[in-house]
């Protein structure tokens, strides 16, 4: 099944964010909806080879990059940067792109974070939104200092550090009781050869949520890069064991895509 991958841009509160989309064919209904949330050093490209494996599988899938990563444009306010604003930012792209139907979140590192606290953000709407969770572990964020320039991509220095200090304050960790309370399904994962911090990291998570740790095959701890194919299959198999969630009306957002492929 050919898929098509298409630049565009996402609403959010703080400006457009930045993203693809991997559309497969047409069908007789809508396709399953993913959306892929990269880490800290990461961009929506990491997620290019797992896109057009679950095209394939016949899930709709986009990535985005967050604020002031790599493509999108970042802010002057620090507060843009915090796990909660940079969630919100989430819930409103991705409730446009899917057109209010309810997605599968996947998030790696840093954005693993962020898309659990997206999930959680209003408790009495998750299940009419997110269909399931997935937290893929990369381990304690690497510092600042340490990267490469190439490892930057042209990220707002300002984003780059701002996340960096939410995630070495700690003090908006995964909030395993408001997602145990809201009952979205979990998975959690990480590379077999990504070190023990991210799979003492994982551990922790699956234990805190009663769920089973997953352990991507030859991969280390950016599994959706390492192993795609393997990463693919673990996800659809893990979708594909979900009841599906009732959908309610969701207030109204922008959903409508222009020829450029920008929801306005």
């Amino acid at each position: 099944m050919a898929s098509t991958i298409t630049r565009m841009l996402l609403p959010a509160p703080n400006g457009p964010l930045s993203a693809l989309e991997a559309r497969v064919g047409a069908a007789a209904q809508p396709a399953p909806t993913a959306v892929l949330v990269p880490g800290i050093a990461g961009a929506k490209e990491d997620f290019l080879p797992l896109m057009e494996i679950l095209a394939d599988a016949g899930y709709r899938t986009f990535a985005i990059d967050q604020r002031g990563q790599h493509e999108t444009p970042g802010v002057g306010d620090m507060a843009a940067y915090t796990i909660a604003a940079l969630a919100r930012d989430l819930d409103v792209a991705f409730t446009a792109a899917a057109a209010r139907r309810p997605v599968h979140l996947v998030g790696h590192g840093f954005g693993a974070l962020v898309a659990a606290h997206s999930c959680v953000a209003a408790p009495e709407k998750t299940l009419g939104k997110v269909l399931s969770l997935a937290l893929i572990c990369a381990g304690p964020e690497p510092e600042p200092a340490t990267l490469r320039n190439d490892q930057l991509r042209g990220s707002d220095p300002r984003a780059l550090l701002g996340m960096f200090d939410e995630a070495a304050r700690s003090l908006m960790p995964v909030p395993y009781a408001e997602l145990r309370q809201c009952g979205v399904p979990v998975f959690v994962c990480t590379g077999e050869a990504a070190g023990r911090p991210a799979v003492a990291q994982c551990e922790e998570r699956a234990e805190e949520l009663d769920v089973k740790v997953e352990l991507v095959a030859g991969a280390g701890s950016s599994p959706q890069l390492d192993r795609p194919e393997a990463l693919a299959t673990l996800l659809t198999e893990f979708w594909s064991g979900l009841e599906p969630a009732p959908v309610p009306t969701i207030p109204n957002q922008a959903e409508s895509a222009d020829a450029d492929g920008v929801v306005v």
